[in-house]
């Protein structure tokens, strides 16, 4: 999490009023968390309100858009989150061990890449590259990687202007593994697609 003097001068003066909004926000009557699909999902609806006060609410005018993401990414996101969590994710269990609970808290904390991309994003541009990737790559392994890789570094420059080398390694590799492991479904279908198509690829040594 960055540090909170890092918090534009032009938004700081203007974050009790922010503040404000988002608690005012959230137990209105058309923000049910509970019809999101997701905590990150809830998040983004709430940023989709408060785009629509940057509008209204003359005191917000003229503030950046990234820079309220930021704020609500940085800064707001684990409230948010625990706010969803509190009210639509029911426990079968009456009893958990300290062990799972401590397990659960640990899912929850605020990732790099969870914060900041929609799965579904990567699951739609996923056949972009397919063709490209499945010609560059020797095996069925590395395409799921590579073409997972690519869509997640896509949209972390489309969204963010954030390049592979702005972004934390080893934190990317294990997001980019988790992912493809859930869209193995997809991956490999456009595998077979493109196996279909140009057969088994030999790269030159």
């Amino acid at each position: 999490m960055r540090l909170e003097k890092n918090i534009p001068i032009h938004l700081k003066r203007r974050i009790i009023l922010l503040d404000r909004v988002i608690n005012n926000l959230l137990p209105m009557h058309h923000m049910y968390p509970c019809d999101y699909r997701s905590s990150d999902h809830f998040v983004e609806g709430v940023l989709d309100e408060i785009r629509w006060f940057l509008i209204d609410v003359e005191e917000l005018r003229g503030i950046e858009r990234s820079d309220i993401e930021n704020y609500i990414f940085d800064y707001k996101y684990d409230e948010l989150t625990d706010y969803f969590n509190e009210r639509c994710i029911v426990l079968k269990n009456d009893y958990i061990g300290e062990s799972v609970i401590k397990v659960l808290k640990e899912e929850l904390k605020s990732k790099f890449f969870r914060r900041r991309i929609n799965i579904d994003d990567v699951d739609y541009i996923l056949p972009i590259n397919a063709d490209q990737v499945y010609n560059e790559t020797e095996s069925y392994e590395q395409f799921k990687y590579e073409l997972t890789l690519r869509a997640v570094e896509a949209l972390m420059w489309n969204d963010y202007e954030l390049g592979w080398e702005d972004l934390p390694e080893q934190e990317e590799i294990e997001y980019v593994r988790e992912v493809s492991d859930i869209l193995e479904k997809k991956i490999k279908h456009l595998y077979s697609i493109n196996r279909k198509k140009y057969g088994i690829i030999i790269l030159p040594k």
